[in-house]
């Protein structure tokens, strides 16, 4: 298991954590051989979506796609998270 910090992005064959995602959204792209992981913090800008898929691009691990999930935690404590689907990177918006 890893754990993504702010700004951070990695790849687990099974297990990713984001601590303290409070006001960050968690991002994970679920493939055939593991886990993708980015904690965004901030807007999400053509820069930080390229450094996203060219990580995953560029890693050993070779499978399809099976889902994309970003999860959103927010301070209050009416809602805690919100969770939005989107299996294409190239549309995600902020």
């Amino acid at each position: 298991m890893i754990y993504l910090c702010e700004r951070e992005i990695g790849f687990d064959a099974a297990e990713i954590g984001f601590p303290s995602v409070m006001g960050c959204r968690a991002i994970v792209l679920v493939t055939g051989g593991g886990l993708f992981g980015y904690h965004l913090n901030g807007a999400l800008n053509p820069g930080k979506q390229a450094a996203f898929v060219a990580f995953v691009n560029g890693h050993v691990q070779d499978s399809a796609m099976t889902s994309c999930t970003a999860a959103t935690g927010r301070s209050s404590t009416t809602s805690s998270l919100r969770r939005a689907p989107n299996p294409t990177p190239a549309t995600w918006t902020d």
